[in-house]
């Protein structure tokens, strides 16, 4: 009997202690599709800090193509908000995001550059 009731709470105490895979909210952008939009940002960035605009021009410019490049993705920027609030809470997958950010911006560099 005493050794069901080790038996028993090593297999509890070893369930409790994995982690448990936690579901994204439905309210948040999916990851790849996070990966993507942040890709474009990134790009976007780039794009007016090249301009040599002045800063209010730049924010001004770069607000505006933000709008387009979230409607292009078809989210809001509350959603957009909400959803790096939640990633910036799970690094894991935020980790994982800009990994593959990085990758990308990192081939989409490298074509530039062999032209």
């Amino acid at each position: 009997m005493f050794k069901n009731i080790i038996t028993i709470a090593i297999i509890t105490l070893a369930f409790s202690c994995t982690k448990k895979e936690e579901k994204i909210p439905a309210t948040i952008i999916a990851p790849e599709k996070m990966k993507q939009i942040l890709i474009d940002i990134h790009i976007l960035e780039g794009t007016v800090n090249a301009s040599n605009m002045q800063a209010d021009t730049a924010t001004a410019t770069y607000n505006s193509l933000q709008e387009k490049l979230f409607q292009k993705h078809g989210i809001k920027q509350v959603q957009f908000d909400s959803s790096m609030a939640y990633y910036t809470r799970n690094l894991e997958d935020m980790d994982k995001i800009y990994t593959g950010v990085i990758d990308s911006l990192t081939v989409k560099e490298a074509l530039l550059n062999a032209k």
